[in-house]
This record gives C-alpha cells, structure tokens and sequence, in this order.
C-alpha cells in the first residue's frame, strides 16, 4: 500500500472548554468533573495510533506528558469521532509521571500475554475507523472551571492516501512531543518494519510500533534519492519469454549508499492515453539498498507474493519484487520513472527513460534493452541511441525463446556501428522481379555485394523504387544493426514473402516493407542512398524494364567481372540463366520454380554461339 502523509486538523485548543461529561465508561457515573484534578491544556499530547491491527489483536493510543510535574488521566475522556461516536470517561487511577508514556487500549497487554500492560483499558467502548474520513482521535480532560477543554486532538484523512498498512501504527516523531507541532503531517510517521519495532507477534503475524517508548521512524540503509541522477535506469526487460517475468535494474553512481525505500516506480503511455501504473517501494517486500556503484534488479511478481524468481528454475533471481502493480507494453511509446519524497514534503523525480518496444517487435522476445555503460547517468539513458538490444549468451533458454541479458552484472557495451558506404562501395548484383505465379507475386528480393574494403552499415540508409514520378521509399532500420563485411553478399526480402522466408528457406538478411514492388513491365529505378556528411549519397543504382519474353521465376544476374557501380548500369552486364544452371536456392509450388544464388555469385550466364563463317 503506498504511504502518504495524513492530514492533521489544526484545533485552536486553548478555546475548546467546557465539554460536559457524557457518562460513559466503566468507572462511577456519579463522579463529577470538577472532583477531578485539572489538567492543562497540551500536558498530555497523542503520540501514537495503532488504528488497524492484525486480526483479533488490540487497538490502541499513546500519550505523553509533555510536563514536569505527574499529571493523571482519571477524568479524561477517551473519544473517536466520524461517521460513528465513540466516548469513554477514564474513571481509575491512572497517574502518569514527567516525560513518561501512557498506553490506552482494548485490551489488558498490548504486547503477548503478561507484555506491554495498559494503564487504561476501554474494553469495547473505542473503535477507531481510520478509514473513515472525518474521523479524529480526542482527549478531553478536567480543567479549572468545571468541565474538560479538549486537550489534544489528532485527525487523520485517509482520502489523501495516508493508511498505515495493516499491523503498522502511526508514530509522532520524537522532536515533535507537542500538542500543536503533532497538527502537522510531517510530524508523523508510519512504524516501519524493523527488528526493533517489532513489539509483537502473535500467530506468526508481527506487529509493528513503539508503544510504551520514544518514537522509531524508519532508518534507511542509506541516503534517501533526493535529486536527478541520484539514481539511473540501466536495463529494461520488457517482453521477456513466456513464463519469465519482467524486470529492471537501476544503477546508483555515487560514493555513497543509496536507499530507495519509500520512493514510487511508475509506468505510463507517453502521451497519457491509460492510467499510469504505481508501485512505492516497501522494505518489507525486499531489498531497498543500492551500495555505491552498485545495481539493484527489480521484478514482477504475483500480487500476493513476494518472489524473488525471474526465471521458472530460480536460476535467476531479483533484489526486489514488485506486485503485479507495474506491467510494461510492448506497443507504443512508454515511460518509466522513479519519483522519491522529499523532506519538506512532495516529491522528486530521480530517473525517466522511454521506451517503445514496437520498435523492436516480437522477433526480438527476450532480449533486454541495455543502457551503454558510457552512457550511465539519468541525461544520458534519455537518448534512444544510448540503448541497444542486449547480445550474448542467454541468462535463462525455453522451448520456444531465450532470454538474454544482464540482470545484477555490468552491461556490455553497445555495439558501434560501422559508418555508411560511400559512393560505390555497395552494387546491385542480382534481384528476383519476376517470380512464378504459383508461389506469388510477392516473392520479391534482391542482392548487394560490398565491393569496398572496409565493413560498412546500412543502419539509416533508404531504399527507393522511381518509376520516374513517384518514389517508394524504405528506411533500412534494424535493432541488432544492419553490417556488410568486405566481399559479402547481402540479401534483402520482401517481409511479405512468409513462404519464400519460412517454407522456402531463403538465405535473407534483412526484411524490407511491402511498399517497395517491382514492376513487371514498367521502367524502374532501384536506388540505394545512405547518409553522407552533409546530405545523403546515392551509393548505387539500378534501371530495369522486363517485357513478356523474360523467364519468370528466374533471378536476374550481374556477370562475373562486373560487380563495380559503373559495369551493372549496362543491362548487356545482366542474364537470365538457363534453368539448369547450378543454382544455390530454388523453390517449387505446384511443379513451378523460383531461383537464384542469394548471398553467392552467380552462376554463369548463357554463352552466345560463335558467329557463322
């Protein structure tokens, strides 16, 4: 449950006199106010509520005296207010000493049996409804004039999202020990879960609090995040596979140990289209601390577990597990952030990344996104560049995927693209335009060769079709990198072709859409174009018209010894084989072929007879 302050009514308490004695309680009815010693206003001062125990355990308050001299409770009334009254006059001796603690509750011990013993027992006279939002919490004790003034007064507004979780009280802090400094909602705290706030445990549920003794509000492990990049988000695995869960790790790259207890995870569509989803961080789900340097892996788990395992064989395991609160989307634009409290109250943004994993698709199931280690600070994991699928041997194999990533260990480094070709360092070398009309009319590809003699990439390049009035255009993207090494081929499909792809098995490199067609009959440009310095480079290009003569299902060659960007512009330079030439790739439907050499040179073109003598 995520914790908030509550809302303190501020009383003016000095003007609260006079309350009369309703009668109730367990004491002599016939007593009269004025027989009781008076005591100011602001002697005794709320301290502690345990508003909502474990089951069948006592609810109870604190308070203190704020004096140096004994004051006593007897005369005081007791009372919750709300949607329900309740009131009960305490009647017995109840002396409590200079700067001494009292307990008030249901029952005789607060603790286990024979532990924690109430002064005043109210039996089932009191309940206290945090729930409800008006409801305040009073003492009323005897005063000069006959009556009781309303000593102090605590009210709590659970609309604004301050319930303290079950087996947890609210607590004032310890420098607060007034009746007016406790109207202020960061006077208070929430019992955290803590070896020495444990008071109780009854039937293996553990009970949370200070009743009886000073304040102990929450001790971090460390400092609290309290400004961007205090902490960074390094990894992110958003579509693991089926039966692996997601996951992310944050970084803390200071000196100093960092405790993230306390602040919220939250997860929503860029432009606001859903509601977000929340997760505040509870030390009692695992673990909070991040020491310097270090990374702490976050997890998915089911809602009413606290599960450590990424991966079904536990081989893998998270720090922390967040209950199903947080799910990423594989689709569209999305961020993720942290956001902790601050000391004065709000809160602070310490980390924010988008992602889309739309951008990746499902060929890429299981990978991670890796934040480059040069990149490891909350400006530099903003930038999509920064980011890489993760590559290397998988954490965690399926029957049907394999997760791969680095979950608790340092990130590789991201992979530095090779620059773009130049001008004429990548040809055209072969193309399949006319494919059988059994296999379709979409089992269309083509070939590149790297003519030049370094690696070059494609990443950012744009293919282009001109039929001399309008341009098809396809910007080459691909996440793991698109890399043609000196003397490869390279082959690009149709992602249309499912069958040629799948069924077909042809050795293709890169899938490019389906806006790009080649034409049957008309006069074509095929154009590849690449970033250059300052405007794009067309690298090399390709004009082509196919009449009815030309044999379908047969790829269209470029000859040996003219695989340069000048020789393939002559169409004398281009073939079709025969049939049965010695080709490396061919695919039948219905007794009718496709063929080619895809990612080899290619085969030998007819020869032409001699002329006659």
């Amino acid at each position: 449950m995520s914790l908030h302050r509550h809302a303190i009514l501020a009383l003016g308490l000095a003007g609260l006199v006079g309350c009369p004695n309703p009668g109730n309680g367990t004491g002599d009815d016939d007593d009269v106010v004025a027989n009781f010693d008076p005591v100011p206003i602001g002697a005794f001062v709320i301290t502690e509520i345990q508003a909502n125990p474990e089951t069948s355990r006592p609810e109870f308050i604190e308070v203190f005296n704020n004096t140096d001299d004994v004051h006593t409770l007897r005369g005081c009334q007791v009372a919750t207010r709300g949607a329900g009254e309740n009131e009960f006059v305490i009647t017995g001796e109840a002396d409590v000493g200079p700067g001494d603690y009292a307990l008030l509750g249901d029952a005789e011990f607060l603790g286990g049996e024979g532990e924690l013993p109430a002064l005043v027992v109210w039996g089932d006279a009191i309940n206290i409804a945090q729930t409800d939002p008006t409801e305040t919490v009073e003492l009323a004790c005897p005063d000069d004039a006959g009556g009781r003034s309303l000593t102090d007064v605590v009210s709590f507004d659970p609309v604004l999202g301050w319930v303290p979780r079950k087996g947890h009280s609210w607590q004032l802090r310890a420098e607060n020990l007034d009746a007016t400094l406790n109207d202020n909602p960061d006077s208070w705290c929430e019992a955290p879960t803590q070896e020495n706030t444990n008071y109780a445990s009854v039937n293996g549920a553990p009970e949370y609090g200070s009743p009886g003794g000073p304040t102990i509000c929450e001790q971090l492990g460390g400092d609290a995040p309290s400004a961007e990049g205090d902490l960074v988000i390094v990894e992110i695995a958003v579509d693991p596979c089926t039966g692996t869960r997601e996951w992310f790790e944050i970084h803390n790259p200071g000196t100093e140990t960092v405790d993230m207890r306390r602040c919220q995870i939250v997860d929503e569509p860029v432009d606001g289209s859903t509601e977000a989803d929340i997760h505040v961080l509870d030390a009692e789900r695992g673990n909070t601390v991040i020491p310097p340097g270090g990374v702490l892996v976050l997890n998915s788990s089911p809602a009413s577990d606290v599960t450590f395992d990424i991966t079904p064989d536990a081989s893998v395991q998270g720090d922390y597990p967040w209950a199903n609160g947080i799910s990423f989307k594989n689709s569209d634009l999305q961020t993720l952030f942290i956001e902790c409290p601050t000391e004065g109250g709000g809160t602070v943004e310490i980390d924010r990344i988008n992602y889309d994993w739309g951008e990746q698709g499902q060929g890429f199931k299981g990978r991670t996104l890796s934040l480059d280690p040069a990149f490891w600070d909350a400006e530099g994991n903003d930038s999509f560049d920064s980011w890489c699928l993760t590559e290397g041997t998988p954490y965690y194999s399926g029957k049907e995927c394999s997760d791969v990533g680095t979950p608790g260990v340092a990130n590789s480094a991201c992979p530095v693209p090779p620059p773009p070709p130049a001008a004429g360092d990548v040809v055209f070398t072969e193309f399949l335009a006319l494919s059988q009309s059994a296999i379709g009319n979409n089992e269309e590809w083509f070939e590149v060769k790297n003519v030049g003699t370094t690696t070059v990439g494609l990443e950012g390049c744009t293919l282009e079709i001109d039929d001399g009035e309008d341009i098809d255009e396809h910007e080459i993207s691909f996440p793991l990198g698109v890399t043609v090494d000196p003397g490869d081929y390279f082959v690009m499909v149709k992602s249309s072709a499912s069958d040629t792809i799948d069924d077909c098995l042809l050795p293709w490199d890169y899938t490019y859409g389906t806006n790009l067609n080649f034409s049957n009959s008309a006069a074509q440009t095929l154009r590849l174009k690449c970033p250059g310095a300052t405007d794009d480079v067309v690298v090399d290009e390709l004009s082509y018209q196919f009449d009815g003569d030309d044999p379908r299902g047969i790829a269209w060659q470029l000859v040996a010894g003219a695989e340069d960007a000048v020789s393939n512009d002559d169409p004398s330079n281009w073939c079709f084989p025969e049939p049965t030439a010695a080709w490396t790739w061919s695919c039948t439907v219905d007794e009718e072929s496709n063929y080619g050499t895809p990612g080899a040179p290619s085969v030998a073109c007819p020869v032409e007879p001699p002329p006659p003598q």
